[in-house]
């Protein structure tokens, strides 16, 4: 199977992905706590490496580093969305209060107390805004990580012909 492919199925999904998350922000109301838009930006990483994967379309090492870069911004985006699960079932008395937005506070503090604030996340990122199925958009995204992670796991470790 060319290598171009599977990059260009990954590249899909995460743009499905980020147009979900775009709908529910525009048609929903949805405004991404601080958490939420960090975790855009590793899916954000990962999509750009995904797209280097189908231009470039090598089914060599090349794939290999797309496939290990773009897990890199999952691996992130992850992370996140684990740490926003962990806040939401916090005791209500035990979550964090809530502080500046992401984009005020990367204006109006000092870089690296902004992405401290960004990574503790907030009371915002504490609430839970959406739900399908019983389960939060915070651990719906956890899974679809988790999932592309495999994804790029695989391409990693395929013993592709020249």
């Amino acid at each position: 199977m060319p290598s171009r492919m599977p990059f260009m199925l990954a590249l899909a999904s995460c743009l499905c992905a980020l147009a979900f998350v775009l709908g529910l922000q525009i048609f929903e109301h949805l405004d991404p706590c601080p958490l939420c838009v960090l975790q855009r930006v590793g899916l954000l990483f990962a999509s750009v490496w995904f797209l280097v994967g189908v231009l470039h379309g090598s089914r060599t090492f090349w794939a290999k580093i797309y496939g290990l870069l773009a897990s890199l911004g999952l691996l992130f985006g992850g992370l996140m969305a684990l740490r926003q699960i962990w806040l939401q079932h916090l005791p209500p008395d035990q979550a964090p209060a809530c502080s500046p937005t992401f984009f005020y506070a990367f204006e109006h503090l000092p870089f690296p107390l902004a992405w401290h604030v960004m990574f503790d996340g907030t009371g915002s990122c504490a609430r839970i805004t959406w739900q399908w199925l019983g389960l939060s958009l915070a651990e719906y995204s956890a899974l679809w990580f988790l999932l592309m992670l495999g994804f790029c796991f695989l391409t990693i470790l395929r013993n592709p012909k020249k």
